[in-house]
């Protein structure tokens, strides 16, 4: 089986095209990992149960025209991330707490879950992903942060971007 690295980020939050703060991990994974592998993955990676909270999964591209975020939804966009060559390829993880919304439909109440984004502490506190090496607490030691190179700019040189490092990168 065909296997490659991926960087995995979660915990912390998006400013402009730049992922701050949290954890990054790396795992290997089949090249031709689906999109529900991925989920599963992640699901273990991060120690989130799915059945509670939302994932939203992101990478970055970067383009002739600039760096892109596309949202990685299905297995088409899986395969065109694990396809990028030179790169290590890499996943943003947004996670937000599955909430329940009341109302009333023919005189009944009904239960319809929505997806709202939030900071929730009963994540930090639970002992079973609370450790060390899992830590969802936001980190606010920006020394270890980077910008992507140039996007404001509207240019770029290959050595700024093809190198590997930018948000999120484990690169120095």
């Amino acid at each position: 089986m065909d296997e490659m690295k991926l960087v995995i980020h979660h915990g912390g939050s998006w400013v402009g095209n730049c992922y701050e703060g949290g954890m990054t991990k790396w795992v290997n994974v089949p090249r031709c990992v689906s999109y529900d592998g991925l989920v599963k993955l992640v699901e273990n990676v991060v120690k989130v149960d799915v059945a509670r909270y939302n994932l939203q999964f992101w990478s970055l591209a970067f383009t002739i025209s600039g760096t892109a975020r596309p949202r990685i939804e299905n297995d088409n966009d899986v395969s065109c991330m694990m396809n990028v060559d030179k790169l290590l390829p890499e996943v943003f993880i947004s996670i937000s707490v599955k909430e329940t919304t009341y109302c009333v439909q023919d005189d009944n109440l009904c239960h319809l879950p929505t997806s709202q984004p939030v900071y929730d502490p009963s994540v930090c506190n639970n002992k079973t992903i609370d450790d060390e090496e899992n830590n969802q607490w936001p980190d606010t030691d920006n020394s270890d942060d980077r910008s992507i190179p140039n996007i404001d700019k509207g240019s770029h040189n290959d050595a700024d971007w093809h190198d590997g490092v930018g948000c999120g990168s484990g690169s120095v």
